[in-house]
């Protein structure tokens, strides 16, 4: 505050501050709506400001912003392995990991992606293979007759979905800056649907957009079957 404004500050002596002797505060009730009080406040905020402010404030701004490590955190990722690519996916999408269990496949709903329908907690739904879906070589033995083979039931926009995956490692943090750029070798075999890699655990795994991955499975899976997911066991 300027020395003026310090000086008149009848705020702090005889205002609501001070003994409240004012002879105008019965009127004003609280010094804030006096003349005086907002008159010292204009005074405050128009005064010259001291030598280096504008610089100072100038250099604080110019400065490239520092990283917080709790904002870098970008999320958590289910790590599993498919054949013998290890690949991650958000982990909010994940419903269940159960088991591996049978297949039943359908008459009009085979080739490609498609493998049929299973059980999962009492609901029949759609199982696809991730391979196929993404464009991974087939695995030397089906993740069947892997002991660690597990039913991953994920959810996205269009509903539940199935896959079959020879191991699941579990739901780990990542952070934008632990992302790679996918090479090129790795990014025709998969198409588009690695969108980084990231280090989890020791593994590097294809990161999986999840946007892409449903549309494949509503457009291109379930497109072209008379199935409907859902139903009872």
């Amino acid at each position: 505050m300027s020395t003026a404004a310090t000086a008149n500050d009848c705020w702090n002596t005889i205002g609501a501050l001070g003994d409240r002797s004012c002879p105008e505060l019965p009127a004003q009730v609280h010094c804030r709506n006096c003349p005086r009080y907002a008159a010292a406040g204009r005074e405050l905020l128009e005064r010259e400001p001291p030598p280096g402010y504008r610089e100072e404030w100038a250099g604080l701004l110019a400065a490239p912003p520092v990283a917080d490590a709790a904002a870098d955190r970008a999320g958590t990722a289910a790590l599993f392995r498919v054949g013998n690519e290890w690949l991650a996916l958000t982990g909010a999408l994940f419903r269940v990991v159960t088991p591996a269990r049978p297949v039943a496949p359908l008459p009009h709903w085979r080739g490609g992606a498609r493998r049929g329908l299973v059980a999962v907690n009492g609901e029949l739904l759609l199982c696809f293979s991730m391979e196929a879906l993404i464009g991974l070589p087939p695995a030397a033995a089906p993740a069947a007759e892997c002991a660690t083979a597990r039913m991953c039931v994920i959810a996205g926009a269009g509903g539940p979905w199935v896959f079959e995956a020879a191991e699941v490692a579990g739901m780990l943090p990542w952070r934008q800056r632990d992302l790679k750029p996918v090479p090129l070798t790795v990014a025709r075999a998969t198409p588009h649907f690695i969108r980084a890699l990231v280090l989890l655990e020791g593994r590097t795994a294809g990161l999986l957009d999840d946007e892409l991955l449903f549309h494949a499975l509503e457009h291109d899976v379930a497109g072209g079957g008379p199935v409907r997911k859902g139903g009872a066991a």
